[in-house]
């Protein structure tokens, strides 16, 4: 089943709790985009906004380290057991670390990459304690984007390598996702999708998530 994380990017930033307890029972969790100004030209969400979101919601949150030092800020952390924290393979850090860091605090370890990497440079990174990728389908660092339909291709080589080499994690993609793409996703196996601007773009938040859900 394809679980759909509202990206809360997009969301009204003064009623952000409002915005969680309404979408809360509707979704599989939230996604939060931490920023530190270098690794993407923007700043957003903080650790500590992604801790409040996390205590006001009965699901598991999904974390999103657009940053050059995972570390510092998986540290400031204290999420729910099973939760999600993404970090890039194009930023720098100390990869046997930082998977010990998620993993001490019952996380799920996820890559992700952006558009313009080949998912071959994934492959020097994937072993058993990776739990999950994350394959951006925009450019990180700004909601509203045009999804790019060329990353798509990424997925089943994925898919494949994993299969030969007796790994086991789920896939999320985010970017850009409209109803129109859900069935293409779907028949992919793509497990999780962080939506932002076709949710937060409509007036009523639910119908619009329930658009992608069907």
């Amino acid at each position: 089943m394809l679980r759909i994380f509202p990206s809360l990017m997009a969301a009204d930033q003064l009623h952000l709790g409002q915005e969680v307890a309404l979408l809360d029972a509707h979704c599989s969790g939230f996604h939060l985009d931490i920023m530190d100004g270098h690794f993407v030209p923007n700043i957003i969400f903080g650790p500590v906004l992604a801790n409040a979101v996390d205590r006001a919601s009965r699901n598991p949150s999904w974390i999103h380290l657009m940053v050059d030092n995972p570390s510092f800020f998986i540290e400031r952390l204290t999420l729910k057991a099973k939760g999600i924290v993404s970090f890039h393979i194009e930023s720098n850090f100390d990869f046997q670390y930082i998977i010990s860091q998620i993993k001490e605090k019952k996380l799920q370890a996820s890559l992700a990459i952006k558009p313009k990497t080949r998912v071959e440079k994934l492959f020097d990174f994937l072993n058993p304690m990776i739990d999950h990728v994350l394959i951006m389908s925009v450019e990180p660092g700004f909601s509203g984007q045009k999804f790019l339909p060329e990353v798509l291709q990424k997925i089943p080589v994925l898919q494949e390598y994993c299969r030969e080499h007796q790994l086991s994690c789920s896939i999320g993609l985010d970017g850009g996702i409209v109803p129109a793409l859900i069935p293409e996703i779907k028949r992919l196996g793509v497990d999780h999708i962080a939506a932002s601007s076709s949710i937060f773009n409509y007036d009523d938040r639910i119908e619009a998530l329930e658009r992608l859900r069907e």
